[in-house]
């Protein structure tokens, strides 16, 4: 879950949100739904454009079964 930057691992939180998703076969609508956000929203956190606050992260988490700590 990280990428290259400068020669540099750095972490991708959009890859991991995104694997996520869909290992629980939802689609980015899907997954707005449940979040009370749009699919929009959902992309622009998957593509890194946009951080998801604490509030939403706990949500993914929850949705997840995953910790914060694994998200973030």
């Amino acid at each position: 879950y990280t990428k290259r930057k400068e020669g540099r691992r750095v972490y991708d939180m959009g890859a991991r949100l995104r694997t996520l998703r869909k290992a629980k076969g939802w689609s980015q609508e899907t997954l707005g739904r449940k979040l009370n956000k749009t699919k929009s929203v959902v992309s622009s956190y998957e593509a890194n454009l946009r951080t998801p606050p604490l509030d939403v992260l706990t949500d993914l988490a929850a949705l997840y079964g995953v910790s914060l700590d694994y998200l973030a």
